[in-house]
């Protein structure tokens, strides 16, 4: 787990870092995420590349994800992992 405040994010936002170097934003939630999520999402995503370059950011949950919101996280590269239901 990275700490937000560092990054200048709320920190009621998990970030999680892999071995392979590999920065996730993890959303443990029941609802859905939508547009608005996704939007949100990207600010996160757009604000640690350029803390981390070079290193992909994904999106951790296990939400289920509109299919509008799914094809733009992925028309700007941001893998969605599947978490399992906690």
């Amino acid at each position: 787990m990275l700490d937000t405040r560092e990054f200048g994010i709320s920190t009621r936002t998990i970030i999680g870092q892999l071995e392979n170097l590999s920065i996730y934003i993890i959303m443990d939630r029941k609802s859905r995420i939508i547009m608005r999520d996704g939007l949100r999402i990207m600010r996160i995503v757009k604000h640690l590349k350029k803390v981390y370059l070079g290193v992909p950011v994904g999106l951790a949950t296990n939400a289920a994800i509109c299919s509008k919101t799914t094809a733009y996280l992925k028309e700007n590269s941001v893998e969605v992992v599947v978490l399992e239901k906690m």
